[in-house]
């Protein structure tokens, strides 16, 4: 058979092909007469053009047939990922949270997910007044409690506070100033007018205590994942 006639019945199938797969994404798209008319129609243009271009003398077959199998290609692959996109997403954000355990990835229902961090510990990062913050999560402390360096970052200057707050830690009596946080945003989860204080100048880590985790539906630690609850 004549290698034109074979390019044409290619180009005719994946045309088909293509008509099949648009009307199984967009049912009812050709049931009224116009609608079907219109396809006849242009299909009997493309088929035309198509059948000018291939018997072409001047066409250079096996380098147009070449161009057109990169292109099918290509369109394929834009294809399968748009259609695969929200898999595609939720691979990204799993990797993300084995890389960067303080990063929590958000389920389809709107919680967030961390993993245990290799001093384990859990880490988040959580926006305060704007500002990002990466916290220890404590069960164990009943306030939000920032380092004088994040206090700064989140607006507040530690040294018009008043130490007036007494801690009990593993190292012996701590001291915080008491504040209110206007806002602390992670991914869907928003807390407001948080309970908080800045601890002392010996204090290194922020601790996401109870006074944020409280205003959640809930949370809880399967080995090593935590699951903070819309």
């Amino acid at each position: 058979m004549n290698t034109r006639i074979i390019a044409l019945i290619v180009a005719a199938v994946g045309v088909g092909g293509l008509i099949i797969y648009l009307v199984d994404r967009f049912p009812g798209a050709l049931d009224s007469n116009a609608e079907q008319a219109s396809l006849v129609r242009a299909l009997v243009i493309l088929l035309l053009v198509a059948s000018f271009v291939v018997m072409s003398p001047r066409l250079n077959l096996q380098g147009a047939l070449r161009n057109i199998v990169i292109w099918l290609g290509i369109g394929a692959l834009i294809l399968t990922v748009y259609s695969f996109r929200e898999d595609f997403q939720q691979i990204g954000e799993r990797v993300s949270g084995e890389v960067l355990p303080f990063q929590a990835t958000e389920s389809a229902n709107g919680d967030l997910i961390l993993k245990r961090g290799q001093d384990g510990h859990f880490h988040m990062e959580v926006t305060v007044n704007d500002a990002p913050i990466r916290f220890l999560v404590d069960t164990g402390a009943s306030i939000v409690t920032l380092s004088e360096d994040d206090a700064r970052r989140a607006g507040y200057d530690p040294s018009t506070l008043d130490y007036t707050l007494q801690f009990s830690t593993a190292n012996g009596t701590a001291w915080g100033a008491p504040i209110r946080i206007e806002q602390m945003r992670a991914g869907p989860l928003v807390a407001r007018d948080v309970r908080a204080a800045v601890g002392g100048a010996g204090m290194s880590k922020s601790l996401l205590g109870m006074s944020f985790l409280n205003q959640l539906n809930g949370f809880s630690v399967k080995g090593d994942t935590l699951i903070l609850m819309r």
